[in-house]
C-alpha cells in the first residue's frame, strides 16, 4: 500500500508504539478498505458480550454508525495490532482472560502515547472499555470518568474484525489453541 508522504511519520510513530508495547502481530491497509457493516452492530443490539448498553464505549452511547463511516472516512491508513497468546486448550478461559488483561494494558499504553503526541490518530479497541471496570462504569447516570483513555470497540464501530485483519494481511485466527485480541490506529 502507497502512503502520503506526510502520513509517513505517522506510521512510522504508530509501527514503533506498536513495536514498543510488544504486539505479537500487526498489518496495514487503506481505512478505504473499512467497511462499517450495520449487521455487526445488530449483534451488539442482541447483547453478544453483554456489554450493549452497560458503557460509553459501546452501542448505544459510542455514536451511530454514521458517526463511524465519517470518522473513518477522515483518515487515509489503518493499521492493525494483535495480542496473540497460547492456550492449552479449547476452554482455557485463565489464558483468554489473562490475553485480555495484557491486550488492554499494552493499549492503554498505546492512549497515553497516542494522547502526549502531536499526531491524529483514532483508536478503536478489542471489546467493551475496561478502564474502570465492568461494575464501576458510571453510564447512563454520570459522564465517563476516563474520556482522555475510554475508546470504542472496533465492532462498536460496526467492523467485522475478521474483515479488518484480512485487509490488513494478517490472520485473525493464529491457528489452534491461540486467542487473539485485536485493536486497531486509523491516521
Amino acid at each position: 500500500m502507497q502512503i502520503v508522504e506526510e502520513n509517513y511519520e505517522i506510521q512510522l510513530f504508530i509501527e514503533d508504539l506498536v513495536a514498543q508495547e510488544g504486539f505479537e502481530s500487526s498489518g496495514m491497509c487503506s481505512s478505504s478498505a473499512l467497511k462499517v457493516l450495520p449487521a455487526v452492530r445488530d449483534m451488539c443490539a442482541v447483547d453478544t458480550c453483554r456489554s450493549f448498553e452497560k458503557n460509553w464505549s459501546c452501542p448505544p452511547a459510542c455514536g451511530s454508525l454514521e458517526d463511524f463511516e465519517a470518522l473513518i472516512g477522515r483518515y487515509q491508513s489503518c493499521i492493525v495490532f494483535q495480542t496473540v497468546l497460547p492456550m492449552e486448550d479449547e476452554f482455557d478461559f485463565e489464558s483468554i482472560t489473562e490475553a485480555q488483561r495484557i491486550h488492554s494494558q499494552r493499549f492503554k499504553k498505546m492512549i497515553v502515547q497516542v494522547n502526549a503526541s502531536k499526531y491524529d490518530i483514532a483508536l478503536l479497541s478489542a471489546g467493551a472499555c475496561n478502564i474502570c471496570g465492568p461494575d464501576d462504569c458510571t453510564y447512563p447516570e454520570n459522564p465517563c470518568r476516563n474520556p482522555d483513555l475510554m475508546r470504542p470497540s472496533m465492532e462498536a464501530a460496526g467492523l467485522w474484525v475478521s474483515d479488518v485483519c484480512n485487509a490488513a494481511e494478517i490472520p485473525y485466527n493464529h491457528g489452534p489453541l491461540t486467542m487473539a485480541f485485536s485493536s486497531c490506529a486509523l491516521f
